[in-house]
């Protein structure tokens, strides 16, 4: 899943990703009166009526409000132009249910269906949720062509960042618009998990989509032990705990994967939560975790004197706390620890996170000890919240009676700390946009002993609420039906910890035209690569693509965009996982294949002892000193005669499949064909600590060359120079832009189209000044 606010103000630098999100997302700036809680509040307003949504004001940049724009990919399902403001009293849009002066609020509004997957699997894949907009004061782009009827299936898709509309005014407050995500019941159990409840933790949790901060439930009675830490195959060490837990523990293990300070963006930080969520102590910072995780697997491998375990298999062990569903791994041996430095009740220790009993979850679950909570338990269809469990939520708990007043309400819910536990329930409950439930929402306003509306007052709040409404008939099927409604900044925050592509949202990042240099010059070419055949490595690899990206943790959009530019390249634009002639190359059979071209002996003897894979030593030897011979050799003298397969009779025909199913191609028995071309390379990544350039800022240079008897741009920074060079020239890596890198500029097509694509980074203009949300250019992939 790509998602991203709603609206895209400038990034500041080193800011955290939620941080960010909070600022393109300030809530309403008027309270409601009397009182110092945004108007528009989720999921309950002051008086317990359900609101669905939050109240967002439009931050402005240059003095003007940003706009309204799609947060993912999606199809326009119902969209309404905003009625002409008029000053007219008793217009049903001049409602104001603060007093007897006029107050607009505009009526144009949008609904988007949204398809997207968070990982594989029946219950990650084909996921289907909904954004709705309301109080828009004008219609932008295909929202404005739906809105005019007739639309074209064409012309209601919608993509991410495309503009939708303007905030419009909310009981005249202006710059403000009505934000929703909602799913049914069948899509929240994919998005979350369950329907119901809290997470169990009788069993480890998700599998198949498995994001963001990974937890350990650790029972009461586990061994914290001091010192150094042990080795890595010691499963109890020789000195004496320092303490035995007494109470169960949740240990939370993040990594910054590139967010963040610029300093802490390869850490690792292990957090200790009581089961309500209560942290104990602060969070303990590893230093470069993620960049040092290749060499901390292969060290605790080599703890083991014999039946070593795989490094890969502990490499995804160090990652995930587990292997994850999909692995082409096997742990083994299975009770391989898992030390790593937290807090406990009292004492800093280390702790075996892969003992018996400990179970494994991450952000995928939605756990409650976060905050999430299922709220089901209000199952009338008025407009006022009976739910106990949001009663007991708000209420102050020292003097809980059950029943809230409207005083206490403004008290609880002016503390930002009530805000925020609110903002992490997901609640069911019908929709506010049905304009045939009006009578059976708020019918009960004229006879409630609190408010008793007279027949004229009902009358007036009628009138603007059918205005603002929606006819059942036009609603999508699960917006007329009670359904899950999340807090919006809350969901966006969470699902961009995602980063699974869609099949959609994968083939997006292939540009339609590349540039290469032939004969001095630049060509332009159109790409004409077929994505889509069951065949194509975007079909075949997407899986395996992603989870190459979960395992590694290429999961921001720097990093994949650095990962993905030179994937996208090197395989001919997805168009082949070897390397064109490479046959007849001095370094055959051992060419490039997979996605960052796997190329020389020495890297697939090394990738398969990573894999754990066993090679004859005495092949291993043989095959390394044959390659050195040439590498010692001028190139012009270099012959591939000499490391051709029938030299090495060791060399077994499961050997030479290994070797193929690098470049996609199925052995019998066998499904790594999926996996190895990009499992490989993810190994590069590692091994060559890639990430960790990646991180670095990306300083966007703009490029204009002439190729194809035109003036092309391409976009170029020091921070991909330097990831791309650390796998295909590292003796250069800091020769910045060097010509010995083959393709570079290629690359660089790839690399900004993935940016577009995977983040909110604009493109600077022949000024330099950041103007452009795709480069410069370049065509939308988006058919």
């Amino acid at each position: 899943m790509i998602i991203s606010p709603p609206f895209l103000p400038t990034r500041a630098n080193n800011a955290e990703d939620a941080a960010y999100v909070a600022a393109a997302m300030p809530a309403a700036t008027v309270n409601c009166p009397a009182s110092s809680v945004p108007e528009g509040s989720f999921p309950v307003s002051l008086n317990l009526g359900w609101h669905g949504g939050v109240h967002l004001h439009a931050p402005a940049q240059a003095g003007t409000a940003l706009p309204l724009c799609a947060i993912a990919d999606g199809e326009i399902v119902y969209a309404r132009r905003p009625t002409a403001q008029v000053a007219e009293p008793t217009h049903a849009l001049n409602y104001n249910p603060y007093g007897e002066a006029a107050a607009w609020t505009d009526d144009g509004m949008v609904i988007v269906r949204h398809r997207t997957e968070t990982g594989a699997g029946a219950n990650a894949e084909d996921i289907e949720f909904y954004s709705v907009f309301a109080h828009l004061s004008a219609l932008r782009g295909n929202a404005l062509v739906v809105a005019g009827g007739n639309a074209t299936a064409a012309q209601r898709r919608i993509f991410r960042k495309d503009e939708i509309g303007v905030a419009g005014r909310i009981y005249n407050a202006a710059d403000h618009l009505h934000m929703e995500i909602v799913c049914d019941d069948a899509n929240l159990n994919k998005l979350v998990g369950r329907r119901t409840g809290t997470l169990p933790l009788t069993a480890d949790g998700r599998a198949d989509a498995v994001y963001g901060e990974v937890y350990f439930h650790v029972p009461a009675g586990a061994a914290l032990y001091g010192g150094n830490q042990p080795a890595g195959h010691t499963q109890t060490p020789a000195s004496a705990a320092i303490e035995t837990t007494t109470t169960d523990l949740i240990i939370g293990m993040r990594y910054a994967s590139g967010d963040g300070a610029a300093a802490q963006r390869g850490s690792a930080w292990m957090t200790t939560y009581q089961l309500d969520g209560t942290r104990i102590g602060a969070p303990l910072e590893d230093d470069d975790a993620d960049y040092d995780m290749y060499t901390r697997a292969n060290n605790i491998s080599e703890h083991y004197v014999g039946g070593r375990p795989a490094p890969s298999a502990v490499y995804e062990m160090l990652r995930f706390g587990r292997l994850l569903a999909g692995s082409a791994e096997t742990l083994t041996p299975a009770n391989c620890p898992h030390w790593r430095r937290v807090q406990g009740n009292q004492q800093i220790g280390w702790i075996n996170l892969a003992a018996a009993g400990i179970r494994k979850f991450s952000d995928a679950d939605f756990p409650h000890w976060k905050g999430w909570r299922l709220v089901d338990d209000d199952a009338d269809d008025d407009s006022r919240s009976e739910s106990a469990m949001l009663r007991a939520l708000i209420e102050d708990a020292s003097n809980a009676d059950g029943q809230l007043t409207r005083e206490e309400m403004v008290t609880r819910m002016g503390i930002p700390a009530v805000r925020d536990a609110l903002a992490k329930c997901i609640c069911r409950f019908p929709s506010e946009w049905n304009r045939d439930s009006i009578d059976a929402r708020w019918g009960w306003l004229q006879s409630d002993p609190e408010y008793g509306l007279d027949a004229e007052s009902w009358t007036r709040l009628r009138s603007h609420i059918s205005a603002l409404t929606v006819p059942a008939a036009e609603l999508p099927a699960p917006l007329v039906a009670a359904h899950w409604h999340f807090h919006p900044q809350q969901f966006i925050t969470h699902f961009r910890k995602c980063h699974w592509l869609s099949a959609r949202e994968f083939k997006q990042l292939v540009p339609r035209h590349a540039m290469r240099r032939h004969q001095g010059q630049y060509l332009w070419e159109e790409i004409l690569t077929n994505l889509t055949a069951a065949t194509s490595a975007a079909v075949t690899q997407r899986v395996g693509l992603n989870r190459t990206a979960r395992k590694f943790g290429i999961n921001s959009p720097l990093r994949l965009a650095s990962f993905l530019g030179n994937g996208i390249q090197e395989t001919q634009w997805l168009g082949r996982l070897s390397e064109g002639g490479g046959s007849g190359y001095w370094y055959a059979p051992w060419y490039g294949r997979g996605f960052l071209q796997l190329t020389h002996s020495s890297n697939y003897l090394d990738y398969w002892a990573f894999r754990g894979r066993q090679v004859p030593a005495a092949l291993s030897q043989a095959m390394r000193a044959a390659l050195t011979v040439q590498m010692d050799l001028p190139t012009a003298q270099r012959s591939s005669a000499t490391l051709a397969d029938a030299n090495f009779p060791q060399l077994t025909p499961q050997i030479r499949g290994w070797r193929e199913e690098v470049r996609g191609v199925a052995m019998a028995g066998s499904t790594d064909s999926g996996y190895a071309p990009s499992d490989s390379a993810g190994f590069y990544w590692a091994k060559l600590r890639m990430a960790s350039y990646a991180d670095a800022d990306h300083v966007l240079e703009r490029r204009a060359i002439t190729a194809g008897e035109a003036t092309r741009v391409y976009y170029r920074s020091p921070s991909f120079w330097r990831a791309s060079a650390a796998v295909n020239l590292p003796s250069r890596i800091n020769d910045l832009y060097a010509a010995a890198l083959n393709g570079y500029d290629a690359r660089c097509v790839a690399y900004a189209c993935s940016l577009a694509v995977l983040s909110e980074v604009r493109f600077p203009n022949a000024a330099g000044a950041a103007t452009f949300a795709f480069p410069e250019g370049y065509e939308y992939r988006r058919n």
